[in-house]
């Protein structure tokens, strides 16, 4: 009888601990496991402003140089990443990142700014394949 071989990996979050929240843990279960890959590779960008600073979620498929591609993006339209959460499984990627205005250090409110951060953000999350279109959603948190 043959065993198969069971990767287990714990999520830590910003504090260092265990993440135990189910529901945080089943959002991540569903964006990188395998029932995510049975449709069409989803990809999304969702901008959300918090007091401080502004949450960029990520989700699609993963390649080559992907964070490098998103980080040259932000850098770009003048956004300094605070803090970023990264996870990988498969072909499948995930990304919660937080970014200030770089001239300000506050949180990016201008509308027009954010749209094109998704705009941006999305079309590094398609990889140029026009046949794979990206969906811009907004996170909630």
């Amino acid at each position: 009888m043959k065993h198969k071989k069971v990767k287990v990996f714990n999520v830590t979050g910003q504090d260092g601990n265990k993440v135990t929240d189910e529901a945080i843990l089943d959002y991540i279960r569903k964006s990188l496991g395998p029932e995510s890959c049975v449709t069409p590779p989803m990809r999304s960008v969702g901008v959300k402003q918090t007091m401080d600073d502004t949450v960029i979620e990520l989700m699609g498929s993963d390649r080559p140089e992907l964070l490098s591609e998103v980080s040259v993006v932000l850098t770009n339209l003048k956004c300094n990443i605070v803090n970023a959460e990264v996870w990988t499984h498969n072909t499948r990627a995930a990304a919660m990142m937080h970014a200030n205005d770089e001239e300000t250090g506050s949180a990016i409110t201008d509308p027009q700014r954010l749209s094109l951060i998704k705009e941006l953000l999305c079309n590094v999350l398609g990889g140029g394949n026009k046949k794979r279109r990206a969906k811009t959603v907004v996170a909630d948190e």
